[in-house]
């Protein structure tokens, strides 16, 4: 019979300690410096790349298409009504959503907006938010 390590199951390294828990150490602060600013120059990266690309998307919602007679823009959203149309609920729910017509959405702003909190104050928590009114 073949006896199984804990490591083999994945629940535990050889030694006993709980998996992952063994590069679990502090950092010393030139250590945390150094991730810090690797991190954000990555960041900075990703940034970039996104307002390129939303740039990029701009610009090709503008060209005119096929004949010139529409843009981008206005076929993709022909192509999506058109789905809409053929039964395509998804497409129905992104012309919703672009609407603003989202049934939750609305359900969530009258629930943060209009919504009132009765509760009874104890008579010592009212006393001491009578004294703070006073000063």
């Amino acid at each position: 019979m073949v006896k199984q390590t804990m490591e083999t199951h994945g629940r535990h390294c050889a030694s006993g300690a709980a998996k992952g828990q063994s590069n679990l150490k502090r950092l010393t602060s030139d250590e945390a410096r150094k991730f810090g600013l690797k991190g954000g120059r990555a960041s900075v990266a990703a940034r970039r790349k996104k307002k390129v690309l939303r740039e990029l998307l701009e610009i090709a919602m503008e060209q005119q298409i096929e004949g010139g007679e529409a843009s981008t823009a206005e076929g993709i959203v022909a192509a999506l009504i058109k789905r809409a149309l053929a039964g395509d609920v998804k497409a129905f729910e992104v012309i919703r959503d672009t609407l603003g017509q989202n049934p939750r959405i609305k359900i969530d702003e009258e629930i943060t907006t209009k919504m009132t909190v009765k509760h009874k104050i104890s008579p010592a928590i009212a006393k001491i938010i009578a004294e703070l009114q006073n000063k």
